[in-house]
């Protein structure tokens, strides 16, 4: 790729509005980012602040037409970056030397968006279990090939480990999330999963108390556990420093996904589960000091 041609003083503004973007959004995983050496650390921060603009898009309401248009336009800002012009947009501008300097791919950004592009439909639904890995792959095992490259990690451990806990983590999202997904025209259960456990057309104010969401679910808490477990055998083979955020994510996603585990799906829990803020601080000073 060409490197885009932004001057010093805009590239320093993106990249303290990407730090601000991140600081603000109250993740536990600023922490382990700041751990980072100062580029890689510009890059994640540049990568997340992405990643975060894209969702708070897909996810905020409003007309499809406009959200897609919204998403269009960072889609053409990453075209610009890559031909080498400069970005409208600050939080391209940001992976501007990332992007160069860790050979992010194009593709994995655009992957981002097409997986965006899903969540801002007026409904979704997923067909089966290739689509929900096409999904997956998208919304979040893009986002780890992105990380590992800025990790320094070879290419196939990185696309292991992208795709193994990148899984994890999303499965556990969509574990969490059905109530509230269905409340919002998306169920994320793969059709044909639900019409194998005996419901055949889902309707969304009645699926998460469904016996067949309970046999679904389990089943993609056990694909979630394993994808946990693939990705524990290759950090193992990794320098704990070099994985930090992964390390993170991965402690606090599974203890997310033993709570979930834990209170059951049937009846589903009628409030979302979540760790709480001293539990993730925990996590965050363990995985982003150490």
């Amino acid at each position: 790729m060409q490197f885009a041609n932004v001057n010093r003083s805009g590239e320093l503004a993106a990249k303290r509005y990407a730090e601000t973007l991140v600081a603000n959004s109250g993740s536990a995983f600023f922490w382990a980012m700041r751990r980072m050496l100062p580029a890689k650390r510009d890059a994640m921060y540049a990568i997340y602040a992405f990643c975060r603009e894209v969702d708070d898009i897909a996810d905020e309401p409003g007309e499809t037409s406009r959200k897609q248009e919204a998403l269009n336009g960072y889609r053409r800002d990453v075209e610009r970056l890559y031909r080498g012009e400069e970005p409208a947009r600050a939080t391209v501008r940001a992976l501007v030397r990332p992007a160069f300097d860790y050979e992010i791919a194009e593709s994995d950004l655009n992957c981002l968006i097409d997986g965006m592009m899903t969540d801002a439909a007026p409904s979704v639904r997923i067909p089966d279990e290739a689509a929900l890995a096409t999904y997956v792959d998208r919304v979040a095992c893009s986002v780890g090939r992105m990380s590992c490259r800025v990790f320094g990690l070879d290419s196939e451990t990185g696309r292991q480990l992208a795709a193994s806990l990148g899984s994890a983590l999303q499965l556990t999202n969509i574990l969490r999330d059905v109530r509230e997904d269905a409340r919002r025209n998306r169920i994320y259960l793969p059709a044909s999963a639900l019409r194998e456990a005996g419901l055949e057309c889902p309707r969304t104010d009645t699926l998460a108390d469904q016996p067949a969401v309970d046999i679904v679910c389990q089943g993609l808490s056990e694909n979630a556990w394993d994808h946990f477990a693939a990705a524990d055998r290759i950090m193992g083979d990794c320098r704990p420093q070099d994985i930090r955020p992964a390390r993170m994510m991965r402690a606090v996603y599974g203890k997310l996904l033993e709570r979930i585990v834990g209170a059951g799906f049937s009846p589903f829990p009628s409030e979302r589960i979540s760790l709480g803020s001293f539990r993730k601080a925990c996590l965050a000073l363990r995985h982003g000091l150490f």
